[in-house]
């Protein structure tokens, strides 16, 4: 999964393509049992954006490009959609988010575990993935609500190896269900992974 190809346009679009894939396998098969409660940042950090649409928000560094896309529908809206920021030199690190809005009744139907198992295989079915290893899936808490996210490694075609982490919850505030994914190069301790993964968690506000 490339989250983010800053060469061309339509590079960029491709990615974002790659991710709504993922996304959307995620999405329709996960169920979260009402987790809600991001608190909420008043001031954006030193060196960092805010896209806030939608319902929601999240920092993201001011050297990022952002592409935003539909995701059911063809454009975003309050509904679905995703958007993804990222660079890519000699360092590939970018953040992705997306986002589903269902009915409160609905969460319950499918599990958890099946969504995750299904964004894995999406993953893998990349045109340029070449593997993908699944690591730890952690089961945990937020505002005392259950929540998992996985780490992952996934080689390409040219032979890039990058690192990151994937997980998803449900928003009571709004009804939606949001996916928040990274992948960086850079890094690949797992202790890293997390850090760069809650850089972007623990400043995502749903409205």
């Amino acid at each position: 999964m490339r989250i983010l190809d800053r060469l061309s346009r339509k590079e960029a679009r491709v990615t974002i393509e790659k991710l709504i894939m993922i996304g959307t396998l995620v999405l329709v098969s996960t169920a979260l049992i009402a987790v809600s409660g991001c608190a909420v940042q008043e001031t954006t950090r030193e060196g960092y954006k805010t896209y806030s649409k939608y319902g929601f928000s999240f920092e993201y560094p001011q050297s990022f490009l952002l592409f935003e896309q539909g995701l059911l529908e063809s454009q975003a809206n309050d509904t679905s959609g995703a958007v993804a920021a990222g660079v890519e030199n000699e360092e590939l690190k970018a953040v992705g988010v997306m986002w589903f809005k269902v009915q409160e009744s609905l969460v319950d139907q499918v599990t958890l575990e099946a969504g995750m198992e299904g964004g894995f295989q999406g993953i893998a079915g990349g045109e340029d993935v070449v593997s993908v290893e699944p690591g730890e899936l952690v089961e945990t808490t937020k505002a005392g609500h259950r929540m998992l996210y996985q780490y992952y490694a996934l080689t390409t075609t040219e032979g890039d190896k990058t690192f990151g982490i994937y997980g998803s919850w449900y928003c009571d505030k709004d009804q939606k269900i949001y996916v928040l994914s990274t992948e960086n190069n850079t890094i690949s301790s797992k202790e890293d992974v997390l850090r760069d993964y809650q850089s972007y968690l623990d400043y995502f506000v749903c409205h």
